[in-house]
C-alpha cells in the first residue's frame, strides 16, 4: 500500500509538472524527489530512533532513491504512450 501511495504522489507531481513524458525525464524527476523524501524522512528517523546507524540510513536513502527513480522512469513512459512526436 505504501508504493502505490507513492506512485499516486509522484503521478500527481508529474501530471502537475506537465512535461515528464519519457522513461528518461521521469527517473531523473523520481529520482530527485526520492532523493530529497529518503534523506529527509531517513535524517528524521536516524535522529530519533535507534534503529540505524549512519552507515544503514545512508544506505536506505540511495535504495529509495533508486526506487524511486525507477518508478519515475516507469510512470514517465506510460505518462508518454500517449502522446504524439511532432
Amino acid at each position: 500500500m505504501g508504493n502505490l501511495t507513492s506512485a499516486a504522489l509522484l503521478s500527481y507531481i508529474f501530471l502537475k509538472l506537465g512535461n515528464i513524458s519519457s522513461f528518461g525525464s521521469g527517473a531523473r524527476t523520481g529520482a530527485a524527489i526520492g532523493f530529497f523524501m529518503s534523506l529527509s524522512m531517513g535524517l528524521v528517523r536516524f535522529a530519533t530512533e535507534n534503529s540505524l546507524d549512519i552507515t544503514g540510513t545512508l544506505t536506505d536513502v540511495v535504495v529509495g532513491t533508486v526506487m524511486t527513480a525507477i518508478a519515475g522512469g516507469v510512470i514517465g513512459a506510460l505518462f508518454g504512450r500517449g502522446k504524439k512526436k511532432a
